[in-house]
């Protein structure tokens, strides 16, 4: 027995590598972290496992296998390369597009039918098969993981014998004669995934196409509830077949959808939204009677520095006033003590000129224009 990888598979790779680079960035900003196990893909498997671990993920290391995978089926696998210009003349044939319309056809029944390039590349792959059979005694089979193809025939007059094998039987048919013990823990690996893909309902895994829908749609969906995520693309996939998320008018259509959607009042999103306002408001409500709080205190600090500097500002004054009046008495020239004032009453008299000058400037402006109204008309100020 010998394994074989065609061209046209080799050329599909480098078509899906080169889609993927920036495909897969794409979709994995948009799954949250609830749902990485549940992802289908692996090279969005790959990204999501790379980002967790690095934190950040380097587009050209993680598909740089990818571009040497003729090289490593051959060294590592044995696996031989087949091409021939059958390959490219056998899409132009009506028969072989009349099989791949058909494979897409059936595939519809699916939750994720293919699109006409995969179809057309499983038509060739499968009239391959046929053709081998025909020119020579040994069996050949297509392997694939899309159990749709163990199916299908090349043509209406084809044997009932299969013409694809799933790889997990593949791996049951071979394993005993052809794995060794240094393998044996690799293979279970594969036949276990392959096996998954089989067993397990199709509704419980999330494709990379579902998130890209969602990243279209410039949503954050990763940062949203996982179980609202879920229902999202659920909910997409009954009400959103046939539509296009790269066309403007459907993807007008496909946001209208998501409104409805994430407005039921069900939600997680919709309700983590309300208590994240009425924490908002909370808090708001907070903040405002602290601000009223320090405000009202910082106008009664404000009102007790007026009122010492007030006092202050008047006291000063005062003791020069009185000051001038004792120094007038005691300089002054008469019998009584009013005498003795008159004779020196110019010192009073410039006392309470510069008594006036200290308090202006002691009380200052502010001051003045909060002080009473025969104060504010002295020192004219309005």
């Amino acid at each position: 027995m010998s394994l074989a990888v065609a061209q046209p598979t080799i050329a599909e790779l480098r078509t899906l590598v080169d889609y993927k680079r920036e495909a897969v960035a794409r979709a994995a900003r948009q799954v949250p972290e609830e749902l990485e196990t549940r992802v289908r893909g692996l090279f969005l498997q790959l990204y999501l496992d790379e980002l967790r671990d690095k934190g950040v993920v380097e587009p050209k290391t993680l598909f740089k296998s990818s571009g040497r995978a003729k090289k490593k089926l051959r060294r590592r696998f044995r696996v031989e390369h087949v091409d021939d210009r059958w390959f490219l003349d056998a899409q132009e044939v009506p028969e072989v597009q009349d099989l791949a319309e058909r494979i897409r056809k059936e595939s519809q029944r699916r939750t994720y039918p293919k699109g006409r390039a995969s179809a057309l590349h499983d038509a060739t792959l499968l009239t391959w098969v046929e053709k081998e059979r025909e020119e020579h005694p040994h069996a050949t089979l297509f392997v694939t993981l899309d159990g749709l193809l163990c199916s299908i025939s090349a043509t209406d007059d084809s044997s009932e014998k299969p013409l694809a094998i799933r790889l997990d039987a593949l791996l049951q048919w071979i394993w005993p004669a052809a794995v060794g013990d240094n393998d044996e823990a690799e293979v279970a690996q594969v036949f276990a995934e392959a096996l998954q893909l089989q067993l397990l309902p199709e509704e419980t895994f999330f494709q990379e196409r579902d998130f890209l829908m969602l990243d279209a749609l410039q949503m954050q969906a990763r940062h949203l509830p996982a179980s609202d995520v879920e229902a999202s693309v659920k909910y997409l996939k009954k009400h959103a077949i046939g539509l296009d998320p790269t066309s403007p008018k459907d993807r007008e259509r496909i946001a209208h959808l998501m409104g409805g959607f994430f407005a039921d009042p069900s939600r997680d999103h919709t309700r983590i939204v309300a208590q994240q306002q009425q924490t908002i408001v909370d808090l708001t409500r907070r903040l405002e009677a602290y601000a009223t709080d320090e405000e009202r205190r910082g106008l009664q600090k404000l009102q007790r520095r007026r009122t010492v500097r007030a006092l202050l500002s008047g006291i000063v004054p005062l003791l020069m006033l009185s000051a001038s009046f004792f120094l007038a008495g005691s300089l002054g020239d008469g019998a009584t003590w009013l005498a003795r004032l008159g004779d020196q009453f110019h010192i009073p008299a410039i006392a309470g000129a510069a008594g006036l000058v200290v308090f202006r400037m002691l009380l200052g402006r502010a001051g003045l224009q909060n002080a009473h109204w025969m104060i504010r008309r002295l020192f004219f100020v309005d």
